[in-house]
């Protein structure tokens, strides 16, 4: 499987037991690689120098954690049967233990699928995690098909990513729902 991803938490290894058995599914090694003192950082080095450069500040504005996409998508959206994907029971577990986690904590959890322009029949994915958030009573709100962005292309910055004016749409579209769904569950109790 791929794993790279996981290079992000390679700085917390050693103060951090609890994601160990995570960065280790990066292969078997890489216990033994991170023995050394430089390697968490050593992929990182680059991304942290460029970061924390002033004309990088300026050119990219973050807002919160949120950094908007300005430019429109002119494609044509492909057709994908991810049917035949192989499906990663570690990522599966991952999830499953988070949402555990999340609803032990008190925490009102949804899972939220964002629209995507890209086309498909049966995502098996999707389907695992309806699943195991159906087993928790976790909503999980998949707007993946919702024509109301898949229709509108200038939503969208790329397939998948939508734009800062796509992004504003779908905010207010979840605020509302989240609104009504704390209204109902007020109501109940």
């Amino acid at each position: 499987m791929y794993y790279d991803r996981l290079s992000a938490l390679l700085p917390y290894y050693r103060k951090h037991k609890e994601i160990r058995p995570i960065i280790d599914l990066k292969g078997p090694y890489e216990k033994y690689k991170l023995l050394s003192q430089v390697y968490p950082f050593n992929s990182q080095l680059t991304t942290i120098i460029v970061g924390n450069m002033e004309f990088n500040k300026k050119r990219k504005g973050d807002y919160l954690g949120y950094v908007p996409l300005h430019k429109t998508w002119h494609g044509v959206p492909r057709t994908i049967n991810y049917s035949n994907y192989k499906v990663d029971s570690n990522k599966f577990d991952s999830f499953k233990k988070f949402v555990e986690l999340s609803k032990a904590s008190g925490a009102k959890l949804y899972v939220v699928f964002s629209p995507i322009l890209i086309k498909f029949n049966k995502w098996k994915q999707i389907e695992i995690g309806k699943e195991i958030c159906k087993k928790q009573d976790v909503p999980f709100l998949d707007f993946s098909h919702d024509t109301s962005f898949t229709k509108n292309p200038k939503f969208f910055q790329d397939e998948v990513h939508l734009n800062n004016k796509g992004a504003e749409e779908f905010s207010k579209e979840l605020v509302e729902l989240f609104k009504n769904d704390m209204e109902t569950t007020s109501k109940k109790n």
